[in-house]
């Protein structure tokens, strides 16, 4: 069977498709994206349970299912009573607008990303930096802010500090995230010299020991590898 068509490195363990063989552990990630869209309920057991939708892999010695909400009625009360059961937890989407959530199961809820297809099938791509995921939230909560962050073909990556705009000014900007304004210092610095790179930290003084951790932290993750 040879190697994973997917990752290219792993050994080709299972068929997805005619001639098309892949590890477990693509096939597994293939198949999340079919389960989170497709089911509504999440169940993790210790032994593996009756069900088709049963990742192949174990999780930490857990196994994970996923179940409509329809089939789990009276099904595993054996599998509760007995232990082997541990969790069940609802993530479906409520059937209206003005529906109820609670369905008589703990809720959870995943974020994901939902890629758009064009009529012809293909997958819509986009270069535009994300906003932050909730609408209401306010742009200084972390890395969503535009800017900081880009999407593109399901992707998504922080920016290089060489992709930060040179006309920047901390001053008219009022919601900085840390690692914009360390990426910010690390460009002046490369491009313009210490002494640039020192005007600009004058200029936000009460950043200066944020990005120093940063930097500092950022260091040694580099220095382990």
């Amino acid at each position: 069977m040879g190697v994973c068509q997917v990752d290219g490195r792993s050994p080709a363990e299972v068929p997805i498709d005619d001639d098309v063989y892949v590890s477990r552990l693509a096939k597994d990630q293939i198949n999340l994206g079919s389960y989170l869209t497709r089911r509504e309920r999440l169940l993790v057991s210790r032994n593996r349970l009756n069900l088709e939708e049963t990742l192949e892999l174990d999780i930490f010695g857990y196994f994970i299912s996923f179940t409509r909400s329809d089939d789990i009625k009276g099904r595993f009360g054996n599998d509760a009573k007995s232990g082997n059961l541990l969790r069940c937890w609802d993530f479906a989407l409520p059937k209206s607008g003005s529906g109820t959530l609670w369905n008589g199961t703990a809720r959870r809820y995943i974020n994901a990303y939902v890629p758009r297809f064009d009529t012809a099938g293909r997958p819509g791509r986009s270069a535009r930096p994300i906003p932050c995921l909730a609408p209401k939230a306010p742009r200084s909560k972390g890395c969503g802010r535009p800017g900081v962050i880009e999407s593109g073909g399901g992707k998504v990556r922080l920016l290089k500090w060489a992709e930060y705009p040179d006309a920047w000014n901390p001053e008219t900007d009022h919601h900085i995230p840390v690692r914009e304004a360390a990426h910010q210092m690390i460009r002046t610095l490369n491009r313009n010299g210490e002494t640039d790179a020192g005007t600009l930290l004058a200029r936000m003084p009460e950043r200066g020991e944020a990005i120093r951790q940063l930097a500092y932290h950022l260091y040694t993750l580099c220095e382990r590898k």
